[in-house]
């Protein structure tokens, strides 16, 4: 059993470090390294990586990070697109209640979009622009931004 450290700059090692095992050691040793990483970052990297797209959605969904979860849509968005829309619509949703400017507008309206490249997106989309234009009537900005979807 080695111990291995996973230099967190260099994403290549991965690929390195898997070629020095055959396929059966290799998953023995990736499951290993996997039970003794802290950072949801390089695991998600090792999941992708890998191809474990399950693993990859179970752990954004821990993470409850946003900037993982706008990483990863190209690779889950085919797969898990129910489970992307949801995560998507809490986070705009929450966004939306704080956000008071139009730069956060902005960003609210790329997600959106985001999300609108999903299968079904268009009909979540539909709902929350719905709702955002009667809840939100009086912030001019941000029907303005969403005007432009």
């Amino acid at each position: 059993q080695r111990n291995v450290i996973f230099p967190l700059d260099n994403r290549h090692f991965i690929t390195e470090l898997k070629n020095l095992y055959t396929s059966e050691e290799w998953i023995k040793e990736r499951d290993s390294i996997i039970k003794q990483i802290n950072s949801d970052w390089l695991l998600c990297d090792i999941y992708a990586h890998e191809n474990l797209h399950k693993q990859l959605l179970d752990s954004i969904i821990k993470s409850n990070n946003k900037s993982l979860l706008k990483q990863y849509t190209h690779l889950l968005k085919d797969e898990y697109p129910e489970q992307l829309l949801h995560m998507y619509r809490v986070a705009v949703e929450t966004e939306a209640e704080h956000a008071r400017s139009r730069s956060y507008y902005h960003q609210l309206v790329g997600d959106l979009r985001v999300m609108k490249s999903i299968t079904g997106g268009d009909k979540v989309v539909d709902e929350i622009i719905k709702k955002w234009k009667d809840q939100y009537k009086n912030r001019t900005a941000m029907m303005d931004e969403l005007s432009r979807i």
